[in-house]
C-alpha cells in the first residue's frame, strides 16, 4: 500500500512540510514484482508502506514513534 501527499518548500525556504493526505491500498500487475500505486497524480509524494499480519496475539508486533518516521522520511528523501 501506499500513503499519498505532496511535499512543498517552506517560504523561508529552510525546511519541508509533507502533507500526507490520502491512502492508496496499491494494485498489482502481471509483469511486476511489487505493487503499483492505482491513483496516483503528478507531483504527488509516495510513501511505500507493507502491512504485515501474523496473527491476533503475535508478540513480534512493532510499534513505531514519531522519530522513528521522521528518521525513515530524511533517508528516503535525503538518500
Amino acid at each position: 500500500c501506499f500513503l499519498l501527499g505532496s511535499l512543498t518548500v517552506d517560504e523561508d525556504e529552510e525546511g519541508v512540510t509533507l502533507t500526507i493526505d490520502r491512502f492508496d491500498p496499491g494494485r498489482e500487475i502481471p509483469e511486476c514484482l511489487e505493487r503499483t500505486p492505482t491513483a496516483s497524480l503528478p507531483g504527488d509524494f509516495l510513501i511505500p508502506c507493507r502491512v504485515h499480519i501474523q496473527g491476533l496475539g503475535s508478540r513480534d508486533v512493532i510499534v513505531h514513534n514519531a522519530d522513528d518516521f521522521s528518521s525513515a522520511l530524511k533517508i528516503y528523501y535525503y538518500g
